[in-house]
């Protein structure tokens, strides 16, 4: 009630795409690295799937706000 807001945004592949361009990258859930063959980024596997997370949830929440403005 505190002006947060929660947006849903599906977590599927977060971690098997590169949060810097986007690039697919298989691994096994084993691999606790990320390695992007294309752009080089290198980090936590699970650090690349927050940032994918968090830019999917600002994407859904730039999509709802230019929705509401349409109905203004």
């Amino acid at each position: 009630n505190a002006g947060l807001k929660v947006i849903a945004v599906n977590p599927n592949g977060t971690s098997q795409e590169c949060s810097s361009c986007g690039h697919k990258v298989k691994k096994l859930l084993s691999q606790r690295m990320h390695n992007c063959p294309v752009c080089h980024t290198s980090l936590c596997r699970d650090l690349n799937a927050a940032i994918n997370i968090k830019n999917r949830g600002a994407h859904g929440l730039k999509a709802q706000i230019m929705s509401s403005m349409k109905s203004l």
